[in-house]
């Protein structure tokens, strides 16, 4: 018999099929720890706890807040006013790189680093082809 569905393995092979389809559209462990990077920089900012917020950030960019204006990381973050109301709604990685859309926030960019997933911009917003970021080095 070699009727439509009547092969043993046809019902075993759509359902790994719609499993592979559903997993490709979970997100995975990367943007998850991503995201939770965002989160934790959205949180920290709201709670007004600038040195949890720097944690964030990449050594990069704490770096070149502290040169600006010879502040320290959390006073030119406390300078440049970030509301941290928004939540990471969805992340996109790129091997070593990886953009988290936040509602209400704008776009965060991070790194990875051997400390794990930093932010490296904040604040971003596109506009066409580029993206102008409150928070960058």
């Amino acid at each position: 018999m070699t009727g439509r569905g009547s092969h043993p393995w046809g019902a075993a092979l759509a359902v790994a099929a719609i499993s592979l389809l559903l997993a490709a559209c979970a997100p995975g462990p990367a943007e998850e720890d991503s995201e939770r990077v965002v989160g934790r920089f959205q949180h920290a900012l709201a709670d007004g706890d600038l040195f949890e917020a720097c944690d964030q950030l990449t050594d990069h960019l704490k770096d070149s807040l502290a040169r600006e204006d010879g502040d320290t990381c959390p006073e030119s973050l406390a300078e440049l006013r970030l509301s941290g109301l928004g939540r990471p709604q969805r992340s996109r990685v790129f091997t070593t790189s990886a953009i988290v859309t936040v509602r209400g926030g704008g776009d965060a960019f991070l790194d990875e680093t051997p400390s794990g997933w930093r932010i490296s911009a904040a604040g971003c917003t596109r506009s066409g082809d580029r993206y102008d970021c409150r928070l960058e080095d």
